[in-house]
């Protein structure tokens, strides 16, 4: 009997998948570029502002679902992967996730360094503390989104060798990861001594759901009409824009979910709301979108070390009122970050 090599069997499984996986598609990457200046946006705002809590209340989730919207495109045939698949996957996924962060984190670091120690601006975390978190891929400020993505995409990958008990798994992991970010949340115990092993593991449980989701959303966005998705935008927009402010000041990042339901419920809303709004209209074939939305991780990675802090020089310079330039500032900064971002890359 012939024995087959299981590098030969991965390579050409992989040759499969990519002749199944279709090419960019403009209304997705107009997506993550919408997804990306709301980012922007939303870390430049002042926490209390309408506008951050409605950004915040969908912004990282919608990332999270198109990650599984793009995942449920390509294996769709319902294949089950091997442990060798798996631990292929895994090794390819490095770098494209871990290996940029790594990169983005040294020059953060690097940033860190000269703008906050030898500036001596004392409100920030003490040099220990930020290279530890980005040792251990914690992640400092938002940097923490590539391990997290990278975690994801792997859980989420080997679920499928659960088959048909996939989906229960899953939800058995978001339950958990809710329950227990409501518990770190809560309890003096867990918030004073800073668990940052607990709030990646919950976090990370939570976005595999989202990840679950997006797929979910792929499938069902195969057999809607033009019309049934123009109402889905409609009732999701009205969703949305209408209850964010039930459940404000959430955070993934830092596990502050607190009402799941409106949770789950909000990040569905606003992300099937900017997905269809991308995919019915002419944003769709917006290039500026698209090419934010080709680099987003990029500019996911960089665009939070100095927008702020130039914000602040440009309110020393004006001698404005602190507040209001302050996000206008930052905001503007973000934005031509960007794109100095995205031309680098």
């Amino acid at each position: 009997m012939d024995t087959i090599n299981v590098p030969t069997l991965i390579y050409a499984t992989e040759n499969k998948q990519r002749q199944r996986e279709p090419e960019r598609v403009g209304w997705v990457d107009a997506v993550k570029g919408i997804g990306i200046i709301l980012v922007v946006v939303g870390h430049c705002l002042m926490e209390a502002d309408a506008l951050h809590n409605w950004i915040y209340s969908f912004h990282v989730p919608l990332f999270f679902i198109m990650s599984g919207y793009l995942s449920g495109s390509r294996y769709e045939n319902g294949h089950i992967p091997s442990m060798a698949e798996c631990r292929h996957f895994a090794k390819k996924k490095l770098s494209t996730y871990l290996y940029p962060y790594l990169t983005f984190s040294a020059l953060s670091l690097l940033w860190y360094i000269v703008f906050f120690q030898i500036l001596g601006n004392t409100h920030q975390e003490n040099l220990t503390t930020v290279v530890l978190k980005m040792v251990t891929t914690y992640g400092h400020n938002a940097n923490w989104f590539l391990p997290a993505l990278y975690w994801t995409c792997v859980i989420s990958f080997c679920t499928r060798r659960a088959g048909r008990s996939r989906p229960l798994i899953i939800g058995c992991m978001a339950f958990v990861g809710c329950i227990a970010a409501a518990l770190v949340c809560t309890l003096p115990i867990f918030y004073d001594r800073q668990c940052y092993i607990l709030r990646y593991v919950f976090r990370i449980m939570i976005a595999v759901s989202f990840e679950y989701i997006g797929e979910m959303i792929y499938r069902g966005l195969k057999i809607c009409s033009e019309r049934t998705e123009w109402l889905i935008l409609v009732f999701c927009g009205t969703i949305s824009v209408g209850l964010f402010w039930l459940n404000p000041d959430v955070s993934l990042f830092a596990i502050r979910i607190h009402n799941w339901f409106l949770f789950y419920l909000l990040a569905l809303s606003g992300s099937l709301f900017i997905i269809l709004l991308c995919k019915c209209t002419i944003l769709a074939r917006n290039r500026m979108l698209a090419f934010l939305g080709c680099h987003s991780l990029i500019i996911m990675a960089l665009h939070m070390e100095f927008p702020k802090e130039l914000g602040w020089v440009l309110v020393g310079i004006t001698k404005l009122p602190r507040f209001v330039p302050l996000s206008f500032a930052s905001i503007c900064v973000g934005i031509v970050a960007c794109a100095v971002s995205a031309l680098c890359a």
